[in-house]
């Protein structure tokens, strides 16, 4: 048995074997072997990518494309790395594979490697960049280039034998790149090129040409994160301000009612690696009260679980820890970007008035009660406070309020006193805000360098707005749908009270009441989108029976409406979300096919859709009304990327080919076709003709997509 792998190759039989051998030296030894024909072939060559330092897996293959199968897609591998942190990248050939043919060869003479980056990262070759591009145990000549062949955003590194290189030497060759994540949260692609002809790409060189790595080109998927943090919110009966809608600042809960008008404080791990336990401590002021619920129920994650600890201390500190058999990995969003594991939920109450501080401890990382975390075959580390600096605790303001107007007291009311009024809660506003699509990175800022331009300190579309975007993609062989139901592009919005309201019950029976019923319509031009309407999960959770009359239903042009009721006295909340609000209802909204013909991928396209809200009406079980603070509205512009003239929401080598095959085609012509004339952009589209300046504006948005938009300017 031969001692090393072997290509086989296929030779003319007619050749005999002493003029094959002339022919061989011959090749060898009279020019580069990239001069033979590069024919595609059967053979199973297999590069593998990885990164080497600077990440951590986070779901699907990780950090390496060496899978079976190897991811070829977003999402199919996906590797977390630190803000503004350098990661090393290597290719490496995994298997040179074999060729079934006639004659015996015994390897190969060169080994190519090749990847590129999204514009989110910065590489070999990038302005400004100082990262490089080697070649790690080469038994021959190594050689880089960055960029590659002039393509921005490339680089190689390639061995040559100057001979034939041994199955050994071959696989021993490492192509290795440093990458750096920018300074804002993102999501970011390393792809193997493979590119055509195949003597350009990822490849090993050999006797009859080029042979690329036998699957698509592999994708790893680059979440450039904050890195590792922790953070308190709350939800139940209580409203959060400041901060962010996940991690307030400050909650107002009510001050009577004791354990029925309890809330729950949440704390969460953002950003994670993989861990394979944790330990917490929440320390708790008197004034607050702690539930606990059945040994370890309070932790809603990290099963199947191997040790589990709780305990209350003197001082009000609530210690908790669970360890697992498996280690978890962390937990992406829905749309990729880095998502936060719902550690712990303590359950509370207010004993009386008053403003109180709940803290998460985080020092020291390794000691009892501090909150830590467990990496498998690691160090335990300390999560810093999300936002935060390194070992800040997170915390938590809980102001407890009388609902409603205080009792009456034998002070005359013109008598000065000392006593501070509290602060009320307030009436909640119901509200729309967008749960779909979301993209809560900065407009490229993770382009510059410190400091950050001002235009960059807001997401492109964040979530939790009254804002939103339509993207519309091709949905068929033709570009519309063939009716609006039928689309798949759509965005999402939920009915929402920003907290479920605490009143007192009209009849006294009950510490509050609850709600039973509410109602509400939406108007919106029907001529350029359709709406359905679905219950939330705060209507679902209370069963309630639901009346709507939407684009499925409804004889009203431009009104969808809805209305819910319970049945008997549910006397139970509704079912908050984590941010502390109240699902009522979903909405979504879908294009017209005749707005996909009225507008093109040009400069500032859009046209915006108000969806306005009136008669929002709310009423407890018994059905008197409850207050609602405002009854609001939202917009949404329906539009296509800037350059996706091919529209599936990414500017690509697609986009790029369909519209230069159209240089200089005008009107009359057959190839003339007006959405490929996108400049000048503005009220009058367009000059009649494809030229050079609209070529630039798609290959000037190269790497562009729905998620992350290059903009002019930017």
């Amino acid at each position: 048995m031969r001692s090393e792998r072997t290509i086989r190759m296929r030779a003319l039989r007619a050749v005999s074997l002493g003029a094959f051998g002339v022919a061989l030296t011959l090749m060898l030894t009279s020019g580069h072997p990239d001069a033979q024909p590069a024919e595609a072939n059967s053979a199973s060559v297999d590069f593998a990518m990885n990164v080497v330092s600077g990440g951590t897996p986070a779901g699907g293959g990780g950090c390496s494309t060496n899978g079976n199968p190897p991811p070829t897609a977003k999402g199919d591998a996906v590797c977390n790395v630190s803000l503004n942190s350098t990661f090393v990248v290597e290719v490496q050939l995994k298997d040179i594979g074999e060729v079934a043919t006639d004659i015996i060869y015994p390897g190969a003479f060169r080994v190519h490697t090749v990847i590129g980056w999204t514009a989110g990262l910065t590489g070999p070759g990038d302005s400004g960049s100082a990262k490089t591009a080697s070649v790690v145990a080469c038994a021959g000549t190594p050689s880089t280039a960055a960029p590659f062949l002039a393509q921005p955003q490339t680089a190689s590194a390639s061995c040559d034998s100057g001979g034939i290189f041994t199955t050994a030497e071959a696989e021993a060759v490492i192509g290795r790149f440093e990458l750096n994540c920018g300074n804002g949260p993102s999501q970011e692609q390393v792809s193997m090129v493979l590119a055509a002809p195949k003597a350009s790409g990822t490849r090993i060189v050999w006797f009859y040409g080029s042979i690329s790595d036998t699957n698509s080109a592999e994708v790893l998927t680059i979440r450039c994160v904050q890195g590792p943090s922790q953070s308190l919110s709350a939800s139940g009966a209580v409203v959060c301000t400041g901060g962010t809608t996940e991690k307030p600042d400050k909650c107002f809960a009510s001050a009577i009612g004791g354990k029925a008008a309890g809330f729950t404080i949440i704390l969460s791990g953002n950003d994670l690696p993989e861990i394979s336990g944790f330990g917490s401590e929440l320390l708790v002021p008197a004034g607050i009260t702690y539930n606990p619920r059945a040994t370890c129920e309070d932790s809603v994650k990290m099963l199947p679980i191997t040790l589990c600890f709780s305990s209350i201390g003197a001082g009000g500190e609530i210690q908790f820890g669970r360890a697992t058999a498996l280690p978890i990995p962390p937990i992406a969003a829905a749309d990729g970007t880095p998502g936060s594991i719902l550690l712990v939920e303590y359950d509370v109450h207010c004993d009386g008035e008053g403003t109180f501080k709940v803290i998460a401890t985080n020092n020291p990382p390794s000691s009892f009660g501090a909150t830590f975390f467990d990496v498998p075959g690691g160090v335990p580390f300390s999560p810093t406070k999300e936002g935060g600096a390194t070992g800040e605790a997170d915390s938590l303001l809980i102001n407890c309020a009388l609902p409603g107007p205080h009792p009456p007291t034998n002070t005359p009311t013109d008598t000065p006193t000392a006593t501070p009024t509290p602060t009320q809660p307030p009436v909640p506003r119901w509200f729309k805000e967008d749960i779909y699509p979301v993209n809560n990175n900065g407009s490229q800022c993770d382009q510059f360098s410190p400091p950050i331009p001002a235009n960059c300190t807001s997401p492109q579309d964040p979530g939790n707005d009254d804002l939103s975007n339509l993207w519309l993609t091709r949905q068929g062989s033709k570009i519309p749908p063939l009716r609006c139901e039928d689309s798949t592009d759509q965005a999402i919005f939920r009915e929402a009270l920003s907290f479920d309201p605490i009143v007192p019950d009209p009849k006294g029976v009950h510490s509050r009441a609850f709600i039973g019923a509410f109602e509400f319509e939406v108007r919106f031009d029907n001529k350029l989108v359709c709406i359905n309407l679905s219950a939330g999960t705060g209507a679902n959770s209370l069963g309630m029976i639901c009346f709507v009359d939407d684009k499925d239903t409804s004889q009203l042009e431009g009104i969808a409406r809805m209305g819910c009721v319970t049945k008997g006295k549910a006397k139970s909340p509704m079912t908050q979300e984590k941010n502390g609000v109240v699902e009522l209802a979903i909405l979504e909204v879908r294009p017209m096919p005749e707005l996909y013909s009225q507008i093109r991928a040009n400069q500032d396209n859009g046209i915006v859709i108000q969806l306005l809200d009136q008669d929002c009406e709310l009423a407890d079980e018994q059905g008197h009304p409850l207050a609602i603070f405002s009854c609001e509205d939202a917009s949404v512009t329906a539009r296509f990327l800037e350059g996706d003239v091919e529209p599936d929401c990414f500017v690509d080598a697609l986009d790029q080919q369909s519209i230069a095959f159209r240089w200089g085609a005008q009107k009359g012509s057959l190839l003339y076709n007006e959405r490929f004339d996108l400049e000048p952009s503005g009220a009058v589209k367009g000059d009649g003709d494809i030229d050079i300046k609209d070529l630039q504006f798609v290959f000037g948005r190269h790497g562009s997509s729905c998620g992350r938009q290059i903009q002019a300017g930017a």
